[in-house]
């Protein structure tokens, strides 16, 4: 295998790994790709009142959202002041109880949830499902639920389409009369969505009922909404019951699976459940710290959000320097671009961004052209390099304490940022220009500086951007592709751009 194939090997590997992450972050795990997006979080309140035995220790028992297909619970909190709570989890159910030793009058318990969409996010057990046995019906009603099943199966062709011709016959209006006889004492849709469950349970089809809220709009006032679930041997499938409509909405959000027993009480009088619905403007990055606290994905948890602020300011820095060296390989392989150095220009440009880009090429300026002249001067000296270069920081140094100085008694606060340039690198430049300024000339040092500081304000256009800076610090794995694309650049042996004038006469 030649160097050629085994480069584009390794950067398509690498650049398939950064962007198959990158993409999976945004679509998956939701991480927005612009800064400060919103994002819409419903806030739901499920209220209990009631009036409480004196004599004797009321107890609520409250259902609680646990499989959420869609949506994502990010906080839940509890205003029950003066009662115990306890949560107990069995099958795909979550419940919480109240109590309490002493209550008198009137009594007002809340449960509060703040969710988010999160569209195609399952929550469903795929696992086998037993066919339940044969209801012991009353006769009468044996014989109309199995005409009745019996008048569905000979319509349909598989449990899905026996479903859907069920529903249409028990939900139709005007309702039939053996209907009429099967539905009786049936009077919510939820009483009708279970028996609906209990017929079905005739032909030994699972189904079960999913109550939950429809997230659409505020209210003050809503109540639970019954879904029907049949499961054909391999999944869950949902039904509207009122329209036969098949899939679960996507601003349904799911209460309860299988039971519609919501609240459960003792020792109170009275009890009242009330839901209220309201939507909130959230910043994703917000949602995102909330939903990372909660997070079983690895790549939710490892972020570098989790790490100490001052920390968190360092890597904003750091991440932007593969970015600006590739754009330095692209302007010294491609363009052709001269520059003093090979990445100097690119840590200029990050000291842009503390002082400024005006000012910092003004500092740039000032610091060269009198480093420069103190460098030619001591090679009158005739120093030793190690000694000279030496010299030339010890100068550096000095300039830009005086610059700080004299720009503070000005009142200027651009001069103090100077002591972030990379004094090295400076005094590094100052030597390279010199010695291009004695084999090559002034107008070498010239065309170098002019490169230097076109090749910084580029990388100072890019990574100022708060787009980029927001992606290279939320999706660091785009870092592999900047890495690929080095990688590819470096095979690059064609004409550069600015040598296409230099050899147009070859062409003619």
């Amino acid at each position: 295998m030649g160097n050629r194939l085994k480069i584009y090997i390794i950067s398509a590997v690498l650049i398939a790994i950064g962007l198959g992450i990158f993409l999976y972050k945004h679509l998956e795990l939701y991480i927005p790709l612009v800064p400060h997006e919103q994002v819409t979080a419903w806030t739901i309140d499920a209220q209990v009142d009631f009036t409480a035995d004196a004599n004797l220790p009321p107890n609520v028992q409250l259902a609680l959202p646990y499989l959420t297909p869609n949506f994502r619970v990010l906080d839940e909190t509890f205003a029950s002041p003066g009662y115990g709570t306890a949560e107990t989890t069995t099958g795909a159910n979550r419940t919480l109880l109240w109590s309490k030793r002493r209550a008198r009058g009137d009594q007002s318990l809340l449960y509060r949830a703040v969710v988010v969409s999160r569209p195609g996010e399952a929550a469903f057990s795929e696992g086998t499902v037993l066919p339940p046995p044969v209801p012991d019906y009353p006769e009468h009603f044996r014989y109309t639920a199995m005409a009745l099943l019996d008048e569905a199966r000979a319509q349909s062709a598989d449990i899905q389409t026996f479903a859907v011709q069920l529903l249409a016959r028990l939900f139709q209006e005007p309702m039939r009369e053996d209907v009429k006889f099967l539905m009786d004492s049936a009077r919510t849709e939820t009483e009708k969505t279970e028996r609906a469950v209990y017929i079905l349970a005739g032909a030994r089809i699972p189904a079960r009922v999913l109550l939950g809220l429809t997230l659409d709009k505020s209210s003050r006032y809503q109540q639970l909404e019954p879904l029907l679930q049949v499961h054909n041997g391999e999944a869950w499938l949902t039904f509207d019951p009122q329209t036969g409509a098949q899939g679960l909405p996507e601003n349904f959000f799911t209460w309860t699976v299988g039971s519609t027993n919501v609240l459960d009480t003792d020792h109170v009088y009275r009890p009242r459940l009330a839901f209220s619905v309201t939507s909130n403007i959230y910043d994703a990055d917000h949602v995102l710290a909330q939903e990372r606290e909660k997070a079983t994905n690895v790549l939710e948890k490892i972020s570098l959000t989790n790490l100490p602020v001052n920390l968190q300011n360092v890597y904003r820095l750091l991440l932007l320097v593969p970015l600006g060296a590739l754009v330095i390989v692209i302007l010294r392989n491609i363009v052709g671009l001269s520059t003093t150095g090979t990445f100097s220009p690119a840590l200029l440009a990050l000291s842009f961004r503390e002082t400024g880009f005006l000012a910092g090429v003004l500092l740039f300026i000032s610091v060269i052209g009198i480093g420069l002249t103190m460098r030619l001067y001591l090679e009158k000296l005739q120093l030793l390099v190690v000694p000279r270069i030496a010299a030339v920081v010890c100068i550096v140094i000095m300039m830009i304490m005086v610059l700080s100085l004299m720009s503070h008694g000005a009142g200027f606060q651009t001069g103090l940022s100077v002591a972030l340039f990379p004094i090295v690198i400076l005094a590094w430049m100052i030597e390279r220009m010199s010695i291009v300024w004695e084999e090559e000339g002034p107008r070498a040092v010239f065309s170098e500086g002019v490169g230097t500081l076109i090749a910084a304000s580029l990388v100072y256009a890019v990574i100022m951007q708060p787009q980029v800076q927001y992606l290279v610090f939320y999706f660091p794995e785009l870092l592999l592709v900047v890495l690929g694309c080095m990688i590819l650049l470096g095979r690059y042996t064609g004409y550069r751009l600015m040598e296409l004038r230099r050899f147009r006469s070859l062409g003619d």
